[in-house]
């Protein structure tokens, strides 16, 4: 029971489930979540995803789920966009886009699916990599330039529109640009 107790007295799972309730008491279409299980243990996640996947399949409800967790999108998902400093690098069906990546970052973030040795490698190469993200920030053509090992001239001048390499499957890569 909930009702008279503080915030302090609630565990993170139990805040998730009462902040879902309130979200739902207006009878939305549309929730949006944003990293709603990042701070949970696997057992409290598990439960708070079944929920979010009980409301979208049984009751209608949309979802806009935001996480850094493919795993999790992947188990709620049907539809992805992946970011990449705040432009829409690729999106599509979850299947496809996680199954097929495109964009030399989607590929980069599949790969990067943890193990323990590449979380350990991921955290030297983040304290190296600060000094580029002001730079990926700024940069006109695609953010992902700096990174990529495919990159030309032209990623790094211009921002690559958005092409469409199979139903329902964007990515916004000159590489696929000039090869169409």
């Amino acid at each position: 029971m909930i009702k008279g107790r503080r915030k302090d007295e609630i565990s993170g799972g139990q805040l998730q489930r009462v902040a879902i309730a309130r979200a739902l008491i207006p009878n939305p279409k549309l929730l949006v979540a944003d990293e709603p299980v990042s701070m949970l243990d696997a057992t409290l996640r598990a439960n708070i995803l079944n929920i979010f996947k009980e409301l979208k399949d049984r009751r209608g409800i949309s979802l806009l789920y935001i996480t850094h967790d493919l795993n999790t999108a992947y188990y709620i998902g049907d539809y992805i966009y992946i970011m990449f400093r705040g432009t829409i690098v690729e999106h599509g069906h979850i299947e496809k886009v996680l199954s097929e990546p495109l964009h030399p970052y989607a590929r980069t973030l599949i790969d990067a699916l943890p193990s323990y040795e590449k979380r350990e490698r991921y955290i030297k190469e983040s304290i190296e990599l600060k000094e580029t993200e002001l730079k990926e920030f700024l940069l006109k053509g695609c953010k992902y330039y700096y990174r990529c090992p495919y990159a030309t001239k032209k990623c790094f001048t211009e921002k690559p529109p958005y092409i469409e390499t199979s139903p329902n499957h964007y990515v916004m890569c000159w590489n696929y640009i000039d090869s169409s």
